[in-house]
Parts: C-alpha cells; sequence; structure tokens
C-alpha cells in the first residue's frame, strides 16, 4: 500500500511542480500529507515533517530542488 500510494503521490506531485510560487507549494505539500497521514495512521495535529521522514519522503520544496539540480547535472554531462 505504501509503495502505490507513494508512486500516484510523487508522479503527481512531480507532474504539478512547474511553477513554484508559495501558494502553490503549499497546497502542493498538503498534498503530499495527506496521503502520509493514511499511509502512517497519524492523526492531524501529530508533526509531519517527522513522518515524512519516516517515509523516506522529501517535502515538495526540496523535491523541487533535487529535480532542478539533477535536470541541470544531465544537460552539463
Amino acid at each position: 500500500m505504501k509503495q502505490l500510494v507513494h508512486a500516484f503521490v510523487t508522479s503527481r506531485l512531480d507532474y504539478c511542480n512547474d511553477i513554484p510560487r508559495k501558494c502553490v507549494l503549499s497546497q502542493l505539500q498538503q498534498v503530499e500529507n495527506v496521503p502520509a497521514r493514511l499511509v502512517l495512521d497519524l492523526q492531524s495535529h501529530d508533526h509531519m515533517k517527522l513522518a515524512l521522514f519516516e517515509l523516506h519522503w522529501l517535502p515538495v520544496h526540496f523535491r523541487i530542488e533535487s529535480k532542478l539540480c539533477l535536470l541541470m547535472h544531465s544537460a552539463t554531462v
């Protein structure tokens, strides 16, 4: 279940993160947090940073940075 949710959510996040504005980033982070709560059976008041760390999921702004760095690295090689 965890791998299926991860594959679906990350593919949608990678598709939607081409315009990194603050309002969009917060909405995308919420989209990532909801399945993490579902997979780990967390309550709404639980801290999401630790949950994302446990699932080995990067927060959205770090996903965008790593995606851009990988793209630039592959363009220069």
